[in-house]
């Protein structure tokens, strides 16, 4: 009975570190860059150019379907939440929410933004680059 329960022990440590390397790996290192978007079925670009060197989670700036925006990315998570801002006063009008995955050398974004002027609500959002 115990080396059963040794061996399923064994089993589910090395299923749980094999499957946890390669989810680590599939998120990008670094966000910066050009990224094609579809913001409620508006379709544009997302230039983020920044993004700090440090920390769990890392500042980012850039802009988003032509207004200032301003965020931060986790790297070993993949999570990404960014304000984009109204350039004349810098008044935060929608807020992004997103994960990131890779497939080969393109990257993945997918989640949803609220809107905070007209349209209130919440509206689908994603990105590749």
């Amino acid at each position: 009975m115990r080396i059963r329960a040794n061996t399923i022990y064994f089993l589910g440590l090395s299923f749980f570190l094999f499957f946890s390397q390669i989810a680590a790996a599939a998120w990008p290192a670094s966000v910066v860059g050009t990224w094609a978007v579809r913001a409620n079925q508006t379709p544009g670009f997302m230039h983020i150019t920044f993004q700090a060197t440090t920390g769990a989670c890392r500042l980012i700036r850039g802009d988003i379907l032509g207004a200032p925006m301003q965020g931060y990315y986790c790297p070993g998570t993949g999570r990404i939440q960014f304000l984009r801002k109204d350039a004349a006063n810098n008044d935060t009008f929608q807020v992004y929410s997103a994960n990131l995955t890779s497939a080969g050398s393109v990257n993945y974004m997918g989640g949803s933004f609220g809107s905070f002027d007209t349209g209130y609500g919440e509206y689908s959002f994603f990105a590749q680059k």
